[in-house]
């Protein structure tokens, strides 16, 4: 799994290090337009094949784990499914993991897309500014927006892992570890943290020059972090707590050993 992802990231590197050197906006698209100067029009076919063949293999990926991650989090009690449902976590198949996962991406997938192409209000989209196509250069930045946000938390939990095992971890095997761990807490820290603040800071520079359409787009794009922020750091415990209390006085009301009161 190392050796692939190493990969990957060595492959994505020379392209965008190709991009950054060959276009002077660093768009993607001006690398076609080089590339057809040169003649080399074909590569970059085969270059965007590529590409699209390392987005299957992440979407493969995603799909082999996914149903067998729902329902293990199903069983912990992080996600809620009806009784009958539980019955069929054991079965060697993960449907019930399957269907769960799929019903929250579909109505994830739904909100969000009619919040992004219908209010969020992006920079000038040069792809996307015909008539007819704003909607759809304003879907197309919020969807970049919550990948770099996604990509944030997903960053912020692995300085927080890190910074336990640094903190956990009293006599290292390797004199290395605390070095290179401390190090990467602070990149990661400083680097999450100017991402967060940024957003703030232009939402200030858009009130004091009083543009409509960057306070919008601010205030979204903070509404997004704050949401993603909750959904990932909201302590589950208390909400467990009190189900098990409810449970417990259900239980209780109608007598001890009462199958009718015992949920799976």
């Amino acid at each position: 799994m190392l050796l692939g992802l190493g990969i990957v990231v060595l492959i994505y590197s020379l392209i965008a290090l190709s991009v950054s050197l060959t276009t002077p906006n660093g768009a993607f698209s001006g690398l076609g337009d080089w590339l057809k100067h040169k003649k080399l029009g074909w590569f970059f076919g085969v270059l965007n094949l590529l590409i699209a063949l390392g987005v299957a293999g992440i979407i493969n990926g995603f799909v082999m784990w996914t149903g067998k991650l729902t329902q293990s989090l199903i069983k912990s009690g992080e996600l809620w499914v009806p009784d009958k449902c539980k019955l069929c976590l054991n079965k060697p198949k993960p449907v019930v993991g399957l269907i769960h996962a799929g019903i929250l991406m579909v109505l994830t997938t739904v909100a969000l897309s009619s919040l992004g192409g219908l209010l969020y209000l992006p920079k000038v989209n040069a792809s996307y500014d015909g008539k007819g196509f704003k909607s759809m250069g304003c879907l197309l930045e919020f969807a970049d927006l919550i990948a770099t946000w996604t990509s944030v938390g997903i960053f912020w939990f692995l300085g927080l892992v890190l910074l336990g095992g640094l903190l956990q971890i009293k006599k290292p095997k390797r004199w290395y570890f605390r070095t290179t761990g401390w190090l990467a807490v602070v990149v990661i820290g400083l680097t999450t943290l100017v991402v967060m603040v940024q957003p703030f800071v232009d939402l200030g520079i858009a009130v004091f020059n009083r543009s409509y359409e960057r306070i919008v787009a601010n205030t979204i794009l903070i509404a997004i972090l704050v949401i993603i922020v909750l959904v990932m750091f909201f302590p589950t415990e208390p909400i467990k707590l009190r189900l098990w209390r409810k449970r417990i006085q259900a239980m209780e009301a109608c007598g001890e050993d009462c199958d009718a009161c015992v949920e799976y």
